[in-house]
C-alpha cells in the first residue's frame, strides 16, 4: 500500500494531512504483516456453497445478499494523538467496491471505489483517481467481509443483543508479523451484521480500531465513475 499526495484541488489541506496520517499508520500495519488486498476489487476465495461451520456459512450467506449500507466508526493514532474517523455509505459485499463518505477532525471526503478506479473528492466536483491495484489507506475498509473467509482460530465468544437484535459473537485473527484481532457478530438469520477490527504495530505503538455495522442489505447501487474534473493521484512514498 502507498501513501498518496492528492493532485489538484480534490482535497483541502486539512483533509490531506489527516488522509496522509491515516496512510502512514496503516502503512506501518501493512509492513508488520496485517493483510491488505492487492486489489481493492478482488474478493478472497470463498466457496459459495454453505459450510457445516456456522461462522463460514454466515460469511457466505452475507456475501450472497449482494450489497449493504454500512456505518464505520474508528480511531487511529497520528502525529498529534488519537484521531477519530467515521464513514457511512454502501458496499458491494465481498468485492471491495463501494461508496463511502468519510468524516475526520480536519474535514470530510467522499471515496468511491469501482472496477475502474478509486475516486476521492472533498467538494463533490474535483476528483482524484488511483488504480484499484494500489488501494488508499481508507479504501481497504470498504468491504466489511475482508479476510473473514481466512480468519484464524475462529471461536464462539458468547451472545449479545445489538440494538435489539440477538446475535452470536465470534472472535479470530488475521496473520502476519503483527496481527489483526477480529470480532464478528452474526444475527439469528445467519448474517454478519457487525465486524470489529483491532491492530497494533509494535514499533510505533499505533493502535487502529475500526467497527463496521451493516444496517440494510440488498440495495440498488450506482457506482458509476465520476465525470468531469478527474486528476490522477500522485504517490509520495514507495
Amino acid at each position: 500500500m502507498r501513501v498518496r499526495a492528492l493532485a489538484g484541488n480534490a482535497l483541502g489541506n486539512g483533509v490531506l494531512r489527516l488522509f496522509v496520517a491515516l496512510g502512514l499508520a496503516l502503512l506501518a500495519l501493512t509492513a508488520c504483516g496485517t493483510p491488505a488486498p492487492t486489489s481493492t476489487t478482488s474478493a478472497e476465495p470463498l466457496s459459495l456453497l454453505p459450510s457445516a461451520d456456522p461462522f463460514h456459512s454466515a460469511v457466505v450467506a452475507t456475501r450472497a445478499l449482494g450489497t449493504a449500507r454500512i456505518v464505520i466508526d474508528g480511531s487511529i493514532r497520528t502525529s498529534t494523538g488519537i484521531a477519530p474517523v467515521s464513514a457511512q455509505g454502501v458496499t458491494v459485499l465481498g468485492s471491495g467496491m463501494g461508496d463511502l463518505n468519510w468524516i475526520t477532525p480536519q474535514g470530510s471526503f467522499r471515496e468511491l471505489v469501482n472496477s475502474r478506479g478509486i475516486y476521492v473528492t472533498a467538494n463533490g466536483t474535483d476528483w482524484t483517481q488511483w488504480p484499484v491495484s494500489d488501494p488508499t489507506a481508507t479504501s481497504r475498509y470498504v468491504d466489511p467481509l475482508r479476510g473473514l473467509g481466512v480468519l484464524r482460530d475462529v471461536s464462539k465468544a458468547g451472545t449479545e443483543v445489538l440494538d435489539g437484535v440477538s446475535t452470536t459473537r465470534y472472535t479470530g485473527w488475521l496473520p502476519g508479523d503483527g496481527r489483526e484481532d477480529v470480532t464478528v457478530w452474526i444475527d439469528d438469520s445467519g448474517h454478519v451484521i457487525r465486524v470489529d477490527r483491532s491492530a497494533k504495530d509494535a514499533k510505533v505503538n499505533t493502535p487502529v480500531t475500526m467497527t463496521t455495522t451493516m444496517e440494510e442489505f440488498s440495495l440498488q447501487l450506482d457506482l458509476t465513475s465520476p465525470s468531469g474534473n478527474v486528476t490522477l493521484g500522485a504517490t509520495t512514498l514507495p
